[in-house]
């Protein structure tokens, strides 16, 4: 991709091989996980992308591409470092609890890490310890496969996602 506004503002792309349906047109590019390759030691905090923080209908809100984050556990640090962090965690679904009458900011949130403490603070108040930073893997910390069921868990630590 060279032009480095559409990066900054679409993520990563590259020509997809099967078109898709998404946010009212059809994709001829998909997205790509670059983090995966990043072998930089530098952390890196991301935005844009739609990570998850609750079970969330990608086609309710008009997401037909994959979701990137379907094997990282929400809180967890990812990337072939472990040192890349996304915190839009579907901000930008906001507009469906809108037009459903549900209150705004349920379970689409924003978040701010907070460094060096790497605690993520969600525009609800609450804080969040993330893990696996600086683990050297590509495996889903959380031991799901890439075709496992999430389930909502009510912990100590707060709401999050467990395979089944």
């Amino acid at each position: 991709m060279s032009n480095p506004i559409k990066v900054l503002t679409s993520g990563v792309e590259r020509p997809g091989t099967v078109p898709f349906f998404s946010s009212g047109k059809w994709r001829f590019a998909e997205r790509v996980s670059w983090w995966d390759t990043y072998d930089h030691p530098r952390p890196v905090v991301v935005g844009h992308y739609w990570r998850r923080l609750h079970p969330v209908d990608r086609a309710v809100l008009g997401k037909g591409d994959p979701d990137l984050f379907a094997a990282i556990h929400p809180h967890r640090w990812h990337g072939q470092r472990g040192n890349v962090m996304c915190v839009n965690f579907f901000v930008g679904g906001r507009w469906e609890e809108r037009k459903a009458g549900r209150q705004v900011g349920q379970h689409f949130k924003l978040a701010a890490l907070r460094w060096p403490e790497r605690t993520l603070h969600l525009d609800d108040g609450r804080q969040i310890n993330t893990t696996g930073f600086g683990v050297l893997t590509q495996e889903p910390a959380h031991g799901c496969g890439t075709t496992d069921v999430f389930a909502l868990a009510h912990g100590p630590d707060g709401d999050m996602l467990q395979c089944q």
